[in-house]
């Protein structure tokens, strides 16, 4: 028997895969985040942070400019964290993925040099 998911026609598995990480990521927004306190568990919450960026940058559904906007602000926020000094691994992963959605930033200033500064900032800090 072939599994359903095979029989299904690319768009019908992307609005399936875009469903299962909205709901992955309401799920971690209020189930793991009260938990992993950035006070209590403060790498714990940076983690949780930059995965929730991650979804972001992935997700489909919604406004993609909301979306990056999102992952940006998640991406800054766990490396109030992860810290070159304390982190040095994590911090420099969470600046790639910065870069990233600075790059993929859909804005009109992104075409001028100076729109790109936070994004080379990121990968070349």
């Amino acid at each position: 028997m072939t599994p359903k998911a095979l029989t299904l026609d690319p768009e019908e598995r992307a609005a399936i895969l875009s469903r299962n990480i909205v709901q992955a990521v309401e799920s971690v927004r209020t189930h793991r985040v009260p938990v992993r306190t950035r006070e209590v568990y403060p790498s714990e919450w940076a983690d949780t942070q930059n995965e929730l960026a991650h979804s972001y940058q992935k997700r489909i559904r919604g406004k993609f400019a909301d979306n990056m906007e999102k992952a940006i602000a998640l991406n800054e926020a766990t490396l109030t964290v992860f810290t070159h000094d304390a982190f040095p691994r994590e911090w420099a992963r969470v600046q790639n993925n910065l870069g990233a959605a600075y790059r993929r930033r859909p804005q009109v200033e992104q075409l001028t040099f100076l729109g790109c500064r936070p994004a080379l900032r990121a990968v070349s800090a």
